[in-house]
């Protein structure tokens, strides 16, 4: 599961398609590939913000990282309160990965306990962001497999910054899970565009699929 929940009314046949694509998406961004070893003797300690991320570096890092995250499948990022046994795997790791956009807003707070010092990733880092309903910034960016391509670019190029003996797998892995998304976004198309325009529409309780409608061309249906 994602940080976020979607939920449905009884759907017809034809609505079963969109559901299935919106949760496709929602999920773990994609369980890209499983990642060659890297060769690395120790792996690098990171530490990633919630589930998404946590996959998405585990697929560019491969064996040269050891992924620690924060809020797994089923949490939520919006009321999660950081524990003094988070501030120690973060104070022990030396690059933390974050979506920004103002997701993690417990971020500063976390950093100054562990008294981290090394690398930060902002996997949302140079996407222009979309406003919810209610006028605030949204911070769900990934929901656009656009912008999960620019997660992961910013994610290799972390990854770099922080090992960069390690550049020639970051790269080969990146290029790996920029191809697996690509192809799924085209299979998203797909079945989308069989569901009528007028029906095309996500029943959810949050205000999180304003990417993922742009992206596909769905609407919302609050609940």
């Amino acid at each position: 599961m994602t940080t976020e929940t979607a939920s449905s009314r009884p759907e017809s046949t034809a609505a079963r398609p969109l559901r299935r694509a919106a949760f496709a998406i929602a999920l773990p961004l994609l369980l890209l590939l499983d990642a060659a070893p890297a060769g690395a003797d120790e792996p690098l300690p990171v530490v990633a913000s919630f589930s998404i991320l946590g996959d998405l570096t585990a697929a560019v890092g491969g064996d040269r990282v050891a992924v620690t995250t924060l809020v797994g499948p089923g949490g939520d990022v919006h009321v999660y309160a950081p524990t003094p046994a988070d501030a120690r795997r973060l104070g022990e790791a030396r690059v933390f990965i974050a979506n920004g956009l103002g997701f993690e807003g417990w971020m500063a707070r976390l950093t100054e306990a562990a008294g981290f010092d090394g690398h930060v990733i902002m996997a949302a880092e140079g996407i222009e962001p979309r406003l919810t309903d209610a006028g605030d910034t949204d911070p769900h960016a990934w929901q656009d497999p656009a912008n999960g391509a620019r997660y992961i670019e910013n994610i290799r190029d972390g990854l770099i910054a922080a090992d960069p003996t390690g550049a020639d797998g970051y790269h080969e892995r990146a290029a790996r899970s920029l191809a697996a998304l690509a192809a799924l976004s085209d299979r998203m198309r797909d079945t989308l565009s069989a569901i009528p325009p007028e029906r095309r529409k996500v029943v959810t309780s949050h205000d999180a699929f304003g990417y993922f409608g742009a992206a596909f061309g769905t609407g919302r249906v609050p609940v």
